[in-house]
């Protein structure tokens, strides 16, 4: 048998990956059949005699200094626990590294199915293997009983602390809408201008998201947006959890919730 290669994935490629992908995840399947439609930039494969055994991909995250999101992750089962999964990630993040990536996350599930059992153990040790650190985890984030659990890694050794001036502009809230792949999330969208929201017209957004059925609301800041957490506060949202130099070094991505049910 000869070795795997991992290469770019191509227009041809993209049937049999989200075939591995549904047989996994129905829901990771619809998502990515709507990513690749758009672009297969930073998609790749793992190729055995031929054959397409594997599928990863990561892009840049709008907004940060380099900081990449790992996307769908899948072997196909047959080909589950011979190292395939430690070769796909090694070469991705040898991919992302020649890009100039500064740290790349990538976020799990940790779903224990009462006749299939612990269904993403197997990604989660893989992550681990390869160097992956968990920096986060929000509690019924997908469905009840079901966590999200966020993994770090730094692709370039950390820079020096350099003075920032925090930003002293306003919290204004936006829109909110259900997070994909989830069941009763939401998330809460915002930008920072002079005059900022009034905390107490939150009650309507939250009053809303309960009719809808919603049970809890996440949102998150850069740790240098100074007026925040005290936003947050006069919310009733609390801390849920925080992502390391996301934005860039020495500028976190703090998370926070507000759960309704």
């Amino acid at each position: 048998m000869s070795e795997p290669i991992f290469r770019p994935m191509t227009p041809s490629d993209t049937s049999p990956a989200l075939s591995i992908i549904n047989d996994h995840d129905e829901d990771d399947f619809e998502w990515a059949k709507i990513t690749y439609a758009e672009s297969l930039a930073g998609q790749y494969v793992l190729e055995l005699d031929s054959r397409l055994i594997g599928v990863t991909g990561a892009t840049p995250i709008e907004g940060t200094d380099r900081a990449y999101g790992i996307s769908w992750t899948y072997l196909e089962r047959s080909f589950i626990g011979r190292g395939h999964g430690r070769t796909m990630l090694e070469n991705l993040i040898d991919q992302i590294r020649a890009e100039g990536g500064r740290k790349a996350f990538v976020n799990t599930s940790d779903y224990y199915d009462p006749e299939d059992g612990d269904i993403y153990r197997d990604a989660r040790e893989a992550y681990r293997a390869v160097g992956f650190l968990e920096e986060m985890r929000h509690a019924d984030y997908y469905d009840r009983k079901e966590n999200q659990v966020t993994y770090g890694m730094r692709l370039e050794p950390r820079g020096p602390d350099v003075p920032r001036d925090a930003i002293q502009k306003k919290v204004r809230l936006t829109d909110v809408d259900e997070i994909p792949e989830c069941n009763g999330a939401y998330w809460l969208a915002w930008e920072l201008d002079d005059e900022g929201t009034d905390p107490s017209s939150f009650k309507m957004i939250a009053d809303q998201v309960a009719e809808w059925g919603g049970r809890v609301i996440f949102m998150a800041f850069p740790s240098d947006v100074e007026q925040a957490a005290g936003f947050m506060t006069s919310c009733r949202f609390r801390p849920d959890g925080s992502l390391f130099d996301y934005y860039d070094d020495g500028v976190d991505e703090l998370h926070y919730r507000f759960d309704i049910l």
